[in-house]
């Protein structure tokens, strides 16, 4: 089984792996850290600069000129012609139980995962990302309506069940989980998310909005654990990296606003990414800079 999980906006300077320039802030992510820890570190992984490109790209394992999907604006341009993954996984007869959550961003209205991306079952945002997260339309199955669930939580509650399901009827299964954190809003996430101990306090000269961005990361990180508890380590290849940078208002030393998300520049591409599972074969712990895009 596999589980792809992709964090919103996430770029290499907001990685408590992967900075070590000096004062920065970075966020508490004990599951990140334990993941790596059991699996493989890509230093050198890259995405599009934005986020729609680096999902079309994912689900046909072609380039943005290829795709016509260059820009997130350009969303829309994502064909019902482009062969994608989970029809690969259909067409070839593959026993493996498909689900996409979270972020779709390609399309299509409400049918566009279907129609479009080929999932035959999904949960998420249509769009860019939420209002609010405590308060967004939700597609379930091309039907939407209004919850107050917390978004990362409702998204975590999906693959749940889902992952159970497959591993209680015996099936393999690929979950796509497209998060939308940390993207925009920028919010205090819900107290009872927080990692053990709490959320870290404000840096000092911290903004605001970096260090609500850094606790939102927090949030995620223990969402995260939680849908990994669902999951057999010896039965299931885990895939975590970022879409593209972070954005300009809270991305941090190295990067500088103007080499950012949306920007060709490292802080615009470079992203975390993280590996674990049977398939892994190197040294746990490991890290590699082997170039991946």
């Amino acid at each position: 089984s596999t589980l792809l999980l992709i964090v919103d906006d996430w770029g290499h300077d907001a990685s408590p792996l992967d900075n070590t320039e000096p004062g920065v802030h970075l966020a508490n992510m004990p599951n990140l850290t334990n993941l790596a820890a059991e699996g493989l570190r890509f230093t050198r992984a890259y995405a599009q600069p934005t986020c729609s490109p680096t999902r079309a790209s994912m689900l046909t394992g072609r380039q943005p000129w290829q795709t016509d999907v260059g820009h997130a604006s350009e969303f829309s341009n994502f064909s019902t012609d482009e062969i994608t993954l989970p029809e690969i996984f259909t067409t070839m007869g593959a026993p493996h139980e498909l689900l996409s959550v979270g972020k779709w961003h390609l399309g299509g209205t409400d049918s566009g995962y279907s129609t479009r991306g080929g999932w035959p079952e999904f949960y998420g945002i249509n769009g860019a990302g939420v209002v609010s997260y405590t308060s967004w339309d939700k597609n379930s199955n091309g039907t939407v309506a209004t919850t107050t669930s917390y978004s990362t939580t409702d998204q975590v509650n999906e693959a749940k069940t889902f992952i159970d399901a497959s591993v209680a009827n015996g099936k393999p299964w690929f979950t796509w989980v497209g998060f939308n954190a940390p993207h925009t809003p920028i919010h205090n996430p819900p107290a009872e998310l927080a990692p053990p101990g709490g959320y870290s306090a404000q840096g000092t000269g911290e903004s605001n909005n970096s260090y609500r961005f850094r606790k939102m990361l927090e949030a995620l990180d223990t969402e995260m654990g939680r849908l990994l508890e669902s999951v057999d380590p010896a039965q299931t290849n885990i895939i975590l990296l970022g879409d593209n940078g972070t954005g300009g208002q809270v991305v941090q030393m190295p990067y500088s606003p103007a080499h950012s998300k949306e920007t060709l520049y490292n802080g615009g591409i470079h992203v975390p990414m993280v590996v674990k599972g049977p398939a892994v074969t190197v040294t746990t712990g490991s890290t590699t800079d082997t170039l991946v895009h």
